[in-house]
């Protein structure tokens, strides 16, 4: 036979075999083919991202987030575009942590960024904002509780110890992170947190610095408190314009045998005068001094013949008490503990030359009556109202007037009163009558 023929009937021997052993076999699965990687879907990878919410304080910012699904959108989502990839993105983002993104780019839209700027902005506004002063203070003061698990102990350790930038603390930096930690007395809270701002400002800040800002802060305190003990001449010289004033008014001086010698029309301005100031003018001669110290408690004025005030300061006189015998009642020895006296309940109507104060009593505006004689303070119902119905505890005190009279009282308060620069909490009675003082 002809060794051409032979060969072509090899071949078609050999294509036969082929088809017959495909035929036995079938089409090969895809899992007896090693070679063969099944692709997740992208609705998969996009399900198996968790929802981002930021706690800071339990270290969880949108760094920690992203670097766990990081690969997913650069490797595994690559194909998609930016658009998508943004929508992804925000979807996964918590209801307010996505609002509180949207708000900060306003005007812009989230669908105006683009994907690297949105991980920017992302990283920005939900990162660690602690100062590296905080970072490397906590990681000094790192503590393993009984119940914690060690090894999970040994990453926090390894993790706060990167964030430390161990690498780059030099010397001084190290020395100024000790100094800075030991001032931690309640007396150093102003100088540690002048030394912390120039430490924020100025990395390389060595322990002369520290030294020499910690001096000028001394010297400004120094200064600040001698500016404040010194006292202003301005009210000294209103109140001796108003007693030249008045002194222009009166052509009759009180006389040497009624009147000491030492005689003071103006404010006192020695060191203590915080202390030694009265709140306001004596009422006997307008002069700034208390009344128990005015030299014309002895002066009988010329006007309404009285003794005791300069002329021209004449006051109203007093109604009579319309009970005599309970005046009298009222003449010898003191009440019990349980009474109090009261001046001003015989002169609630008496319109003329009556003295005010203006403050703040639980955070409302108030006035009451100056009353020096006094023992207590008592306010109406109505201011009672006005202030803002503080609760009221029930009081076994009797109020006694001037005229002898009792005085029904609802109860007792205790309020905070603020009057110009002074505060403080005290006691005062409510009661039905239309009574400030």
């Amino acid at each position: 036979m002809d060794p051409s023929k032979l060969e072509l009937l090899f071949e078609r021997q050999m294509k036969l075999m082929e088809m017959f052993v495909n035929q036995q076999t079938g089409p090969a699965s895809p899992s007896s083919n090693p070679n063969h990687t099944m692709l997740p879907s992208v609705d998969g990878i996009v399900n198996s991202i968790s929802q981002f919410n930021y706690d800071p304080e339990a270290n969880v910012t949108f760094d920690t987030w992203y670097q766990r699904y990081e690969d997913l959108f650069t490797v595994d989502l690559a194909s998609q575009d930016d658009a998508w990839k943004v929508r992804v993105l925000l979807r996964k983002l918590g209801p307010a942590e996505y609002e509180r993104y949207c708000n900060l780019i306003l005007p812009q839209k989230p669908r105006d960024k683009c994907f690297d700027d949105t991980i920017k902005l992302l990283r920005e506004h939900f990162g660690d904002h602690s100062s590296l002063f905080s970072i490397r203070y906590r990681c000094l003061k790192l503590t393993m509780n009984e119940n914690d698990d060690f090894l999970t102990h040994v990453g926090t350790v390894n993790r706060e110890c990167e964030r430390f930038r161990l690498r780059s603390l030099t010397d001084d930096q190290f020395k100024a992170l000790i100094l800075i930690c030991s001032l931690q007395s309640p007396r150093f809270t102003d100088i540690r947190t002048r030394l912390l701002n120039q430490l924020e400002q100025n990395p390389k800040l060595t322990l002369h610095d520290i030294a020499d800002e910690y001096q000028r802060l001394i010297n400004l305190q120094k200064d600040t408190h001698l500016v404040e003990s010194t006292p202003s001449r301005s009210s000294d010289i209103r109140a001796l314009r108003k007693s030249k004033n008045l002194s222009s008014s009166s052509p009759d001086p009180p006389t040497s045998s009624n009147v000491p010698r030492k005689s003071t029309h103006t404010r006192p301005t020695s060191q203590n005068t915080a202390k030694k100031t009265p709140p306001s003018p004596c009422w006997h001669c307008g002069a700034w001094h208390f009344v128990k110290s005015c030299p014309y408690k002895n002066h009988r004025c010329s006007k309404c013949k009285i003794i005791g005030h300069k002329n021209g300061f004449c006051q109203p006189r007093k109604p009579r008490c319309q009970n005599p015998a309970k005046a009298r009642q009222t003449v010898g020895p003191k009440s019990p503990k349980r009474s109090l006296s009261l001046r001003a309940t015989c002169q609630v109507t008496t319109p003329a030359m009556r003295k005010y104060l203006d403050l703040q009593m639980n955070g409302h505006d108030a006035r009451l009556q100056l009353d020096t004689a006094s023992d207590i303070t008592v306010i109406s119902e109505k201011l009672w109202n006005n202030i803002g119905r503080p609760p009221i505890g029930n009081t076994s005190q009797t109020l006694l007037s001037a005229c002898g009279g009792r005085l029904k009282l609802i109860g007792e308060l205790k309020c905070s009163v603020s009057f110009r620069n002074t505060k403080f909490t005290g006691i005062c009675y409510v009661t039905k009558s239309d009574l400030n003082l």
